[in-house]
């Protein structure tokens, strides 16, 4: 597991309408690929990416990535969680599961949340 502290650069959005990121690594810049992130948590004003097997820490609130991200297919669910939509394993009650991790679903953030699912 790697952790590393740096900072979102800004956003740019591409032509396909996909926005991209990129992230201080070490000594480089590197594009952060928004279809590997499994959920964004809050800590502070940081926010920490979870990845399969590693995560980065950036400067920036999870306020100010949840309105980058929120057209991106992310999803605000509770105060401290951000979660990529595609990557949810499942839901029960008010927990959503991802990559085996429960995470809570805030009971402010639920009803906004079930708004952009579509269940059959």
């Amino acid at each position: 597991m790697t952790l590393v502290k740096t900072k979102i650069k800004p956003v740019n959005e591409s032509d396909t309408g996909q926005i991209e990121l990129f992230i201080r690594e070490k000594n480089s810049i590197v594009p952060l690929d928004l279809n590997e992130v499994f959920y964004i948590e809050a800590s502070d004003n940081y926010s920490i990416f979870h990845f399969e097997g590693k995560h980065h820490v950036v400067s920036q609130t999870l306020k100010l990535i949840e309105q980058a991200l929120t057209s991106q297919g992310y999803c605000r669910i509770h105060k401290t969680f951000l979660v990529n939509l595609r990557k949810i394993d499942r839901i029960e009650h008010s927990v959503v599961f991802i990559n085996g991790r429960p995470l809570p679903i805030g009971k402010a953030y639920k009803k906004s949340f079930t708004g952009r699912l579509t269940i059959f």
